[in-house]
């Protein structure tokens, strides 16, 4: 092997290994990462939303679901009502035989919204 082969391969090696995350430890490759339902995912971006917000669902948090959102209305009252039009929308396309039903308003989970994590922060 010639010095100029020797050092493509080591060239070859480094950057492999960096593409990898083998070097400083930041790579995630191996490293358990916490499980969350997709579910959660959407409660979170929720959260993240303006005020005057509703999030309506249908089916169940661990298998099939649908949801819709609404924010930025002029009263919660209207963010549910949007939010439930979305949630059934998607429903009829998606088929799930589920009704709707408003899960949080604002930032408080609505009493009968049924299992699933709390939307309360």
């Amino acid at each position: 092997m010639t010095a100029k082969t020797r050092w493509t391969a080591a060239v070859l090696v480094v950057t492999i290994m960096g593409a990898y995350g083998c070097f400083g430890g930041a790579s995630t490759i191996g490293a358990r990462l916490p499980r969350t339902s997709r579910f959660s995912d959407d409660l979170q971006q929720y959260a993240r939303l303006q005020p005057n917000k509703a999030i309506a669902v249908a089916g169940d948090f661990d298998t099939i679901y649908v949801s819709g959102y609404a924010f930025g209305y002029a009263d919660e009252a209207a963010a549910v009502e949007a939010a439930m039009a979305a949630c059934e929308a998607r429903r009829i396309d998606r088929r799930v035989t589920a009704p709707c039903r408003t899960y949080a308003v604002g930032d408080l989970r609505v009493a009968d919204a049924g299992g699933g994590p709390t939307s309360r922060r």
